[in-house]
Formats: structure tokens, sequence, C-alpha cells
């Protein structure tokens, strides 16, 4: 397929007056007393009228004004609740695309409204056309889970075995947190997620095409992980409980808090979590002389790690409304962990006709202590009710990692007798990262059908890292200078969009957009005084066009440029040593790799959508693995190896089959194709992967509750390289209201067939390798909350300025 030329998007930004985000299909409305007093922080919740089902929750501003955006045709029912004031049920109706205008009158609680019984079922999913929402508090299984592990039971979401996140079968994905990038990749942000609980989680949405708004920055599109944070009146708060037993234990403890009086607003949430667990790998190297098939020797290793951490985090802000149309906050998070591992490992050293020849014992133990921490202070004006709005952003944040590592090989004979001197090995990796971020945009609305956005953005990061090797050498520790390096990145990016949206006549919706980036960065290595510098300016361009048929069938289209730059530390020239004959190592000369992407997407009866894509990579960012057949030494690392090319369709199918019985459903089939040079040798690999995903959610009388969910994974292509065998697990869960309805109790098992591993290999050039993998999956929870205070409404989010820089932190580099 020819992919889109970029001067004709181009073009048609610039002479295209119009873009889809500004959709006259929107219910308005404010809330007001009797008396014509507006009411503030009322709870706005739009239901179908047909069975009184979920569809979305708002809150009234300061002018007592809601709006409800993106709503399909219909008859609802507005739900208005507000602390001393009776609740209100209004019907609406939207027809034929025209904004639906409600006044909603409330009085004074004097007496309970009795005569309306409604039934509010926020689902585990909804799917939309411009992404998809997982409403993490609407799973039973996702009390006293962690964030990880509600990512992978999302639909089209992949964790391989090293913690890396694919969408749709591509690599590339921006994990945000509130709208600002975790800053981590790799194991280092399955490690952040790991340590990141559900509890604190209110939504995920997975966003497969961003809008120019957006940083360039993902191959396969954003993951927006929003926390909670309350706005309603008064004291409110919450307290999680959780214990979960695998072959070692986990707990994880929240408390949440939310005052809001006036014109201020603060929130603040605080988590303890101890994190225990396992994992056992099996690597299988054969090794070959001159390429040939026959296999001169061969290193079985099998590895046993125990990981043990206990993070703490702790997040605080304050909102503050100056006006009606003025509001300024600030906010602090941070997050620190104790982690250690420790792994052992032996390694079988057989020849040709498969004699044992030798052994290695290796013992690894890795501190990683590791700390986040930052801040954002925001403003927002918005000129006048539904008008013209300006907002701004700062950020800093800084990560610091101060890893040691000790490592310990002896090598053994045929029966296993020690011989030799042993290798010992003393590593301190110090790292130091911090991020400074600035952003300001800016909308305008013309009339109801055309809405303008532009803004800019500048980001300025370092990341400075220092790895310092000790050998023993006759019973002292010596300074290894072949394994040692300092390595310095400085990296700046400055960014400004446009971006237009627009309606033509009842049916269609336009939007484009055009983003500007331009990259400056520039890395040290003091250990050898190589340096280089990189300086360059890329357009990014997205269009989307949407057409609704007619009230049961609407069709859209959209292309979007995108990049993905690599990690802070996968650039980083340092070694991390598994043992003597495996080790990972970064590349400083990475280069980033850059995606075009088409979908064409179809939404029936809003329960049914599916989605067609294409997207071509080049320079494409990849896991490899190199070997020396003399020394018997293996290394990863990474580098621009291929372009690929993948194109698919998936179904979402979104139901309610019964009043109590919901379902969520999620379908992708998948074909992706890579071709390059690996080391010298060229590579033409291919994989068609079947993805499912089923989420059954089931609510039934006296406050029971009960999930029935799991995934499937065909084999795929994890790298260029690695072939990954099928992978799959299913898990159950049953909740229960308690203390009239302010507390529940939720019971669930995950993966109880203990089917979830991992098994890959890869046979290229001189690579012939296996590996298989399992962990600490199969675990039982038990999970307690309270709410306390006056509950209700949905939580306030915001997006701060800082974008891409976050997910491209590495804070350790190993598991």
């Amino acid at each position: 397929m020819k992919l889109i030329n970029h001067a004709t998007v181009v073009a048609a930004t610039i002479l295209l007056p119009f873009a889809a985000a500004a959709r006259p299909d929107h219910i308005t409305g404010s809330v007001k007393e009797s008396s014509g007093k507006s009411i503030t922080a009322a709870t706005v919740t739009l239901l179908r009228q047909a069975d009184s089902s979920w569809v979305k929750t708002e809150l009234t501003d300061a002018s007592g004004a809601f709006v409800f955006n993106g709503v399909v045709d219909g008859q609802y029912l507005l739900k208005v609740t507000a602390l001393g004031y009776e609740p209100r049920f209004q019907q609406v109706q939207l027809q034929g695309n025209q904004p639906s205008l409600a006044t909603v009158t409330m009085e004074p609680r004097t007496s309970q409204l009795k005569q309306v019984t409604v039934t509010e079922r926020k689902p585990f999913v909804e799917a939309r056309l411009d992404k998809t929402i997982v409403n993490v508090e609407g799973a039973v299984t996702s009390a006293g889970s962690t964030a990880l592990e509600v990512l992978e039971k999302s639909p089209g979401i992949m964790v391989d075995k090293d913690g890396n996140i694919s969408m749709r079968g591509k690599q590339g994905v921006v994990v945000m947190i509130d709208g600002r990038p975790s800053y981590l990749s790799g194991a280092d942000l399955a490690n952040y997620l790991r340590s990141l609980s559900a509890d604190q989680v209110a939504q995920l949405e997975l966003i497969t095409q961003p809008s120019a708004k957006y940083d360039a920055a993902g191959n396969a599109g954003i993951i927006n992980i929003k926390t909670k944070k309350g706005r309603q009146s008064g004291l409110n708060g919450s307290v999680s409980l959780a214990y979960t037993q695998g072959v070692y234990p986990k707990a994880s403890n929240t408390i949440q808090l939310n005052y809001k009086k006036n014109k201020i607003n603060l929130y603040g949430s605080y988590n303890f979590s101890h994190w225990e667990g396992f994992s056992h790998h099996e690597l299988d190297r054969n090794f070959r002389t001159g390429g040939n098939d026959v296999v001169t020797s061969n290193f079985n290793q099998n590895t046993s790690m125990r990981n043990v951490g206990n993070p703490h985090s702790l997040k605080a802000g304050v909102d503050y409304d100056v006006t009606q149309k003025t509001t300024i906050g600030l906010s602090v998070n941070g997050m620190f962990n104790t982690q250690q591992n420790d792994n052992n490992s032996l390694t079988k050293i057989t020849d040709n006709v498969n004699q044992t020849i030798s052994y290695n014992k290796a013992e690894n133990r890795i501190h990683n202590p590791w700390s986040n921490g930052g801040f954002n202070a925001y403003m927002k004006h918005s000129f006048k009710q539904q008008g013209p709005e300006l907002s701004a952003d700062l950020d800093y944040m800084q990560y610091l990692a101060n890893s040691n590592q000790l490592a310990t090989n002896q090598p053994l004979d045929a029966g296993m007798v020690p011989v030799g001197v042993p290798l010992q090995l003393r590593g301190e990796l110090p790292s130091d990262i911090r991020i400074y971020s600035a952003k300001v945009d800016y909308s305008h609305p013309f009339a109801k059908t055309w809405k303008f956005e532009a803004g800019a953005k500048s980001s300025y990061v370092t990341s400075d890292n220092d790895a310092r090797y000790s050998v023993m050498d006759q019973n002292e520790w010596t300074y290894d200078s072949s394994r040692s390096n300092h390595f310095i990145y400085n990296e700046n990016i400055n960014a400004a969009y446009v971006n237009t949206a627009t309606s033509i006549g009842k049916q269609w919706q336009a939007q484009v957009g055009l983003r500007l980036e331009n990259t400056n960065a520039e890395g040290k290595q003091l250990a050898n005084n190589q340096k280089f510098t990189r300086t360059y300016t890329q357009l990014f361009p997205t269009a989307y066009v949407s057409y609704q048929l007619n009230k049961n069938n609407q069709f859209s289209l959209n292309y979007g440029r995108r990049i993905d730059r690599p990690s802070y530390q996968d650039m980083n020239p340092f070694r991390y040593f598994l043992d003597q004959y495996a080790y990972q190592q970064g590349n400083p000369y990475l280069k980033p790799q850059f995606s075009n992407n088409v979908e064409l997407a179809h939404v029936f009866k809003g329960v049914l959508i599916t989605t067609a894509r294409y997207s071509q990579t080049s320079d494409i960012i990849n896991d490899i693995l190199l070997q020396n057949d003399t020394t018997k030494v293996t290394f990863q690392t990474k580098d621009n190896v291929a372009k690929s090319t993948n194109y698919g369709v998936s179904v979402s199918f979104n139901y309610d089959l019964t009043k109590w019985w919901m379902l969520n459903a999620f379908g992708d089939l998948g074909y992706t194709h890579y071709q390059g040079v690996i080391n010298n040798a060229p590579i033409d690999v291919e994989q068609t992967t079947f993805t499912i995903n089923i989420n059954n959610q089931f609510r039934f009388k006296k406050g029971w509750s009960a999930e029935l969910s799991g995934f499937y994974v065909s084999p795929q292509l994890e790298t260029a390289m690695i072939y990954a065998r099928q992978m799959g697990m299913v898990s159950v869960g049953v909740g229960k209201k308690i203390l009239k309805d302010r507390g529940s109790l939720k019971l669930s098992v995950r993966d109880p067939f203990y089917t979830l591993k991992f098994s890959g290999y890869t046979r290229f050039d001189n690579i012939d390798l296996k590996v298989n993998s399992r962990w600490d999956n199969r675990q039982a929870t038990i999970a307690f909350t309270y709410n306390f205070g006056k509950q209700q409404g949905q939580q306030r989010r915001r997006q701060s300025g800082a974008s891409d820089e976050q997910k491209r932190v590495n804070m350790g580099g190993q598991q």
C-alpha cells in the first residue's frame, strides 16, 4: 500500500478550513434553584431512558452550567444531585445531531424522592470512535490489583515478559499519568505500574490516533492513566485495604482525601504496598562453528529470581477558583521504592554429543532504591461561557536511582566441583534524570460548527548516568575501567501545533491538524571522550473525517504521522550483567523511528465498533541479540534494525445482555512484517496474530456482583528476532456492598489455572536460542474499600504540560 504523501497532507491542512473536534451532538444545560441562583458542583448523570444504564457524568461549573459532548441521537434521562437539594430527574432528547438544551430547577431537601428508581451501571469498557475507556472501578478483579495487571486485561493491550507494552500488535506506546508521561520504559515502567495500586486509578484511556494537540511521540498511540481526584463539596475520601497471596504475599493500602469549600479544592492520596514475587527463566543456547547446522556446544541456563519491593506513593494538590472564569492550581507527587532482586542461576555447558563439560554458578544481588517526584502548576481561563479558553502548565520532575549490584560467578567442573578463581563484580550505578516542561494551549469556538486550537511547548531534559564497576583481585576491589562508563545526555524539544475542527451539515465532521517538533540532543561518553549531537525538525500532520449515515451507523477515517524516540537509558552504553556469559547494554547511537498510521472505523448502534488499520514504520527500534561464538557471550541491546508493515482489523462489542449481565468483548486480527538488517545479516519475517479479550460483569440484587474475564494471544512476533508462543489466562471475582453501600468487600482469583507463561525462540544468523519463563501470577486477593463523606459525581482530572519526555526514562535497566 502506498503511503499518504506528506506534502498532500500539509497542503490539505492549509487549504481545508475545518476539522472534527467540535460536534453539534451535545446536550447542554444549567442547574439552578427555584430562586434562580446557580448551583455549583452539582452532579449531572446522563442515563439511557430505555434501561437507565449509565452514559456519562459531569459536574456543573461556577455558573451552574454543564455539557455532554459526543452523544448519539436518542432518548435520555438526566439525574441531578447536589448537597442539600432534592434529587431531580428530567427527560431530554437528542435528534438529528442538533444541540439539546435543558434547565433543571432544584428544591432544597425536605424529603426523600422515592417514586423514581434508577440503576446506574458504569461499564468496565467504553468503546468510542476516538478512544477506548477502561473504567477500573467497574471491575471486581481490579480491587487489590496493580495498574499493570489492569493494563494486561485491557482490550488490545499486551504486556510481554520484560514489561514492554504494545497496543493492537504495535510497540511504541506512550504511558501517561493524568496527562503526564510516566517517563519510564521497559522493565522499569512495569515496576512503576506494579507499584501503582489500581485503587488509585479511576480510568484508562487507550488512544490509538492522538490529535496534533498531543505530543507526536508514540508509534502505537497513548495510554493515559487517570488517577482519582474529587471535586465534591465538603470532606470526602476512601480507604482501601487489600491482601494478595501468590507463592509470596503482597499487600496494598490506600487512603484518598478531598476537601472542597467555596473556591478552594484540596486533594491528596497516599499508598503503601508490599510486593514480593518470583520468576523462573530457562535460557537454552546452541553454538555452531562457521554458521553451519552442527551444534558444537550448548549452554542451558536456569535462573531463579526473587523480587521484593515496598513502594510508597504520595500525591497532593490544590485548585483555586480565582474568579468564575479563572482557575489556578498546584500539585506535587512522589514515589519511592526500596526494591531488591536476588538472582541465582546455574548454567550447564555441554559439547556436541551432549556430554557435560562444566557448569557456571552465578549469584547476582541488585539493590535498587529509586524515587521520583515533581510538581505541576497550571492556570486555566475562560473568556466567556463556552467560548475561548487559555491554559498554561509548568512542570518539573526528577528521577533518582542508586542501584548497587554484587555478582559472583563460580566455574564448576562436570562433577559440580568448584574450579579456578570466581569472578566477583561490584557495580555502583547512580542515575539522575531531570525534566523541565512548559506549555500553553488556546482554543476558540466559532459559532456552533467550527473550533480552532493552537499551542506551544518546550521541554528540557538532563540525564546523568555513572556506572562504576570493580572486580575482586587478590582480595581487593579494583576499579574496572573496561566495564565502567559515565554517560550524560541532554535534550531540548520545542513544539507548536494548530488544529481546526468543524461540522458540515448534520452528517459530516472533519478535523485537520499540524504539529511541528524541533529536537536538539547531545550525548557524551566521558570514559572515552566520545560525543554526538543531533538536530532535526519534523512535521506531524493529522486528519480525521466522520460521517453519520443514520442513527445506527457512523463511519470515520483518520491519518496521523508519529515519532518514537529511544528512551534515555536505551541510549546509555552501560552493561548490566546477568552472569559472565550474558549481559544487557544500551546503544547511544539509536535514532528515532517514524510511523504513518491510517484507521477506518464503523460504529453500529453505539455497541459494535469495527476498525481496520494500516501502518508503516521506518527505523524500527528493536531488542536484538548479538553473540560471540568464541567467548560464548550473548548480549542484548537495541538497534534501528528494520522497517515494519502492520495491518489488521479489530472488533469491539459492548452490550448489556440483560439487566444483570454486561459483556465487553474485543477481538483483533493483525499481520506484522519486518524487513531489514541485523548485524549485517538480512532479516525478513512475518506473522499473523489473533487476540481476544472478554470481560463479563454481573450485577445481582442486595449489592452482590461478580466478574469473569480473560484473554488469549496466539503466537506472535515479540520483536523482529523473537517468536513468542501463545499466551492466555482467566480471572474470576465476586463482590458485595456493605455498610449501607459505603463499603465493599471483594474476593478475586487471578490466573487460577496458572496458564500465563512466556515461551519463545529465535533462529537467526548465528543465534539459536529458546526461552521459557514463569512468574508469581496465580494470586488470590481479598480487598475492602470504605467511602466516607459525600460520595457523588465523577473525578475531575487535568493533564499537565509534560508529555513525551517521561515515557523515555528507564530507572534501572534490569529486573
